[in-house]
């Protein structure tokens, strides 16, 4: 919470008018704030307290109905303010200060807000359809619109203000199915609707995902490799032990993707959608993977840190690829720290994939394109990553290029200029990007050596998924320098001119890499000369 315009320019007038309070305790101070038209307690108003001696802010929201506290004030003289969406600001009336006394408690410091014009509010409780009881921090959303509301502790929510208009009104929370109320409700200017109730139903006992993970060549077990489950209702993770075997637990009944990682071993995921059923372990789901060794001695380390707090994300996979397939990942130890080792000598796009946060390209993009390309050894390739929203909606789709999957493209949901959710595309080239707040999304797709893509029109979510959102890539042609779609005299001259007349550069490197070397140079001219006119191999890597 921030202190609004209006109340910090009012406290800066009055810093040198009051004398300082010494402080040896700290004291509070309480009240109530509600609605000018309907004497409702308002839930969720921002309450601040600013100190004039040190300019110290306090700072609360109000309960259910409409009370605060705000504790830990150092003694002296205050300015206090109110604010809610939807509702004009208010300062404690007639600018009083409000003096805190060590020790003490400084009661009905109270608040009457007025309504905004054009705008109401939606209120009501979300609880257990089994047991009655409240569902604390379920989330309420509305239908194709921005925003979201969470539950109290008693179940209680209510909406900022929002325009007038008539909405479809959705509450979801984790282990429950959502639920949309079955009628739309209309909201009044200056009005609260109130008793907009939800009763979810559980999604019911858990299941479970178990397997055994081997060596493809020697049939032998493979101790630690890490298996993720990425389903409907949430997912899952867990090791195999030392006979290979694993369990991933607590997964809702749904569709899953399953793979598996471990260094030293091409990454595998299970060929078809695995289905848990209520209660019940879902058995055999095994893997036999082909040993992979890191052909070179290069290196890439890094840190992967929460990008506010700077706290660090433990087991984030993070990936160095290039566009010569050329590869390598490691998994992130309890301080975020990564190292990958065994890389050949090129021009890799690293980026991250962590369960419950925005996967980035370094440094800090969401496309390959725009990434900066790292070459071993490297270090300080840090992320700072965002986390995804936690919504109950849902994109899923496939990722594909002239017929075929793609694997192992991120796929981007973006919002208001924010990027809000991502995936990773399967063997199979499916995806599904999960915790989606109700609203309008841009769906968008990136691929080392492919070129961008993005569906075609805006995707609406609600509660629950939205399916079909297939994305198609068209691959790089190695040599259309130009990207014209054709390889000719022009992709020459564009060459020459880059190389030797300051020209722009390739708009992709790979195409310009004739030669496949890694490098755009003189060689690369000479190839497609070569390629044109003496019936030298066509650019192919």
């Amino acid at each position: 919470m921030r202190p609004k315009v209006l109340f910090v320019l009012l406290s800066l007038i009055c810093f040198a008018l009051f004398p300082a309070l010494a402080s040896a305790q700290f004291g509070s101070i309480s009240g109530r704030v509600t609605d000018e038209e309907t004497g409702l307690g308002i839930a969720l108003a921002e309450v601040s307290a600013i100190n004039m001696d040190s300019m110290n802010v306090g700072e609360t929201l109000t309960d259910s109905n409409g009370y605060y506290l705000v504790e830990n004030l150092l003694p002296g003289y205050h300015i206090v303010g109110a604010y809610r969406d939807g509702y004009e600001e208010d300062i404690y009336p007639g600018l009083v200060m409000v003096v805190v006394r060590e020790g003490q408690n400084i009661p009905d410091i109270d608040f009457t807000l007025t309504p905004a014009g054009g705008f109401g509010t939606i209120s009501g409780r979300v609880t257990d359809e089994q047991t009655g009881l409240p569902i604390e921090m379920a989330g309420v959303a509305l239908r194709g619109k921005p925003g979201l509301w969470y539950t109290d502790t008693t179940g209680y929510y209510l909406t900022d203000s929002i325009p007038n208009d008539t909405y479809e009104v959705i509450a979801f929370k984790d282990g429950f199915y959502p639920e949309t109320y079955p009628d739309s409700v209309t909201v009044v200017s200056g009005e609260n609707i109130p008793d907009i109730d939800f009763a979810l139903t559980p999604l019911g006992e858990p299941g479970s995902i178990s397997g055994t993970i081997t060596d493809a060549e020697t049939g032998e077990p493979i101790f630690g490799v890490y298996v993720c489950a990425d389903g409907e209702f949430g997912d899952g993770q867990a090791w195999t032990d030392s006979a290979g075997e694993y369990v991933i637990d607590s997964l809702y009944a749904g569709y899953y993707f399953v793979n598996a990682w471990i260094w030293n071993y091409w990454q595998q995921d299970y060929p078809e959608t695995v289905i848990v059923t209520e209660g019940q372990n879902t058995p055999y789901i095994d893997f036999a993977l082909i040993p992979h060794g890191g052909p070179g001695d290069g290196i890439i380390a890094g840190q992967v840190v929460e990008e506010n707090s700077l706290s660090p994300i433990t087991y984030a996979m993070v990936f160095a690829t290039s566009s010569g397939d050329n590869w390598g990942f490691a998994f992130t130890d309890s301080t975020g720290t990564y190292l990958i080792q065994g890389l050949p000598e090129d021009n890799y796009y690293v980026y991250t994939l962590v369960f419950g946060y925005i996967s980035e390209f370094y440094d800090g993009v969401y496309t390959w394109e725009d990434a900066t390309p790292v070459t071993p050894d490297a270090y300080d390739i840090d992320f700072y990553l965002a986390p995804e929203d936690s919504g109950g909606g849902m994109i899923s789709g496939t990722i594909s290029s002239d017929g075929s999957p793609i694997e192992d493209a991120l796929v981007y949901a973006e919002a208001c200029g924010e990027m809000k959710g991502c995936a990773r595309s399967s063997t199979e080239g499916g995806y599904m990007i999960t915790g989606l707040v109700p609203g309008t999304y841009t769906v968008s797709a990136s691929k080392v050596s492919y070129r961008n893509g993005e569906y075609s029109e805006p995707v609406e979510v609600g509660i629950g998924k939205v399916g079909e959102i297939d994305i198609e890539l068209s691959s790089i042609q190695i040599g259309d320098v130009n990207t014209d779609g054709e390889i000719d005299i022009g992709d020459v001259v564009y060459l020459i001119n880059y190389l030797f007349k300051s020209g722009p550069a390739p708009r992709y490197s790979t195409a310009g890499d004739a030669n496949c070397d890694s490098v755009v140079d003189v060689g690369d001219v000479v190839y497609l000369i070569n390629y044109l006119f003496k019936d030298g191999p066509p650019p192919s890597c």
